[in-house]
């Protein structure tokens, strides 16, 4: 009996060939965006979110580029679905893993404002404005500790859930 190439491929080339496939929708829908293509950029990156909630960290960079070119289009309600999701996703591990999630909460905040939506806007605004301050505490704690104490990365944890029930509020 004859295999089909795809039956003895090693599973991690199905990895890599799926995070390329999802990556190349995510770069082709940030090009048609940066092009002014708005349009074609929803279809891509509809399709890299599509893909991409396998693949978390990838996810997340497609649905903030989506909630943006929908913002564009002035599709608010779809534009502040997609700025949910990718803070449900959450921003991949990074030194600025924190910043980037507030930064989809508050792109977040201004589809509202830009719906006119403004009583729910403030509310995200607000707990945007606590979260960073927050963060900074957390920050500074953590870079005058002499080594990585068990406060310092709790504080860090507290602040980045905290960012995260920012989206819960109303």
């Amino acid at each position: 009996m004859l295999l089909n190439e795809r039956h003895w491929r090693p599973s991690c080339l199905l990895t890599l060939s799926f995070i390329a496939r999802v990556w190349s929708r995510f770069q082709l829908g940030r090009a048609r965006q940066a092009s002014g293509d708005l349009e074609g950029a929803v279809a891509a990156l509809t399709k890299a979110t599509q893909l991409g909630d396998a693949a978390k960290n990838l996810s997340f960079d497609a649905w903030f580029a989506l909630g943006g070119c929908l913002q564009a289009l002035k599709q608010f309600d779809a534009a502040g679905a997609a700025f949910v999701r990718a803070a449900e996703v959450g921003a991949p591990p990074s030194p600025d893993q924190l910043t980037r999630d507030l930064d989809c909460v508050h792109n977040y905040g201004l589809t509202l404002l830009a719906d006119a939506k403004y009583d729910e806007a403030g509310l995200v605004f607000e707990q945007v404005h606590i979260a960073r301050a927050s963060a900074g505490m957390c920050a500074l704690l953590f870079a005058t500790s002499s080594s990585k104490s068990t406060v310092c990365i709790v504080a860090r944890m507290f602040c980045r859930l905290q960012s995260k029930k920012i989206l819960f509020v109303g």
